[in-house]
């Protein structure tokens, strides 16, 4: 009694499902008239390949984690302005560089992307201020940044105000740079301008202020997440040795 049972409820379950997933309409009668063969053949060529095959949600995690890979972004971004030469195209080939390090690569695709919006879009701009900078082009980033108009949003000005920080810091101009960071730390989010601005004063000599710095960073730390621990981890290693380094 219990077995026929459990075989009605299985062949209630398969049919539902077969129902609902738009399966072959032929599924509900092989199903019904040949009972738990039915089921069976019903989860061997229906349900398992979707649990084990080219569609199923592993091989669909590892297909994301592949399609988020820098250097398979950058292939596909180079196919695609193979195909068609357009300002998103050369964006989309400039974000992989710059996600793969290459920021002097990175730097030529924003221009050309530029090129193809008439030469200005502020967004833009911004992206090849911050290649110029990390590949070294201290002086180009300037004139980059000090053309641009302060955005409206207040995270964003105040992400382009950290840049300038670091240029001005680069380019020997640091009280300028000391200035922005004075007023940007308390706004941005992360401790990554924090330790910045105490390096930049640690520099200049002026421990007792760059205490006060390390000592607010050292409180935002509680509340970071660990992703963002283990990804700054050199960072923040610093920031506690020289926290304690001062404090003694």
């Amino acid at each position: 009694m219990i077995y026929l049972a459990a075989s009605v409820c299985l062949q209630i379950l398969c049919v539902l499902h077969a129902y609902k997933s738009g399966r072959a309409q032929y599924w509900p009668l092989v199903i019904i008239f040949f009972s738990l063969l039915g089921c069976f053949a019903y989860f061997v060529f229906e349900i398992m390949p979707g649990l084990i095959g080219p569609d199923s949600p592993r091989e669909a995690q590892a297909r994301a984690r592949k399609g988020t890979n820098p250097l398979t972004r950058l292939q596909q971004a180079e196919a695609a302005l193979a195909l068609v030469d357009t300002a998103a195209s050369q964006m989309a080939v400039a974000d992989a560089h710059q996600a793969l390090g290459a920021h002097g690569s990175a730097a030529d695709h924003f221009r050309k992307a530029l090129d193809r919006m008439n030469g200005r879009d502020a967004k833009i701009e911004a992206k090849l201020a911050f290649a110029l900078f990390e590949s070294g082009q201290f002086g180009e980033a300037l004139k980059v940044v000090e053309a641009l108009p302060v955005p409206a949003a207040i995270g964003e000005a105040d992400r382009l105000s950290f840049l300038r920080a670091r240029i001005y810091a680069e380019t020997g101009r640091v009280d300028e740079a000391l200035s922005l960071y004075a007023e940007i730390t308390t706004r941005l989010p992360g401790e990554e301008a924090r330790c910045r601005y105490a390096a930049l004063l640690l520099e200049q000599g002026r421990k007792s202020e760059a205490l006060g710095v390390l000592q607010e960073v050292s409180k935002g730390l509680s509340k970071i997440s660990k992703h963002d621990r283990a990804e700054h981890g050199p960072m923040f290693e610093w920031a506690e040795a020289q926290l304690a380094t001062l404090r003694n």
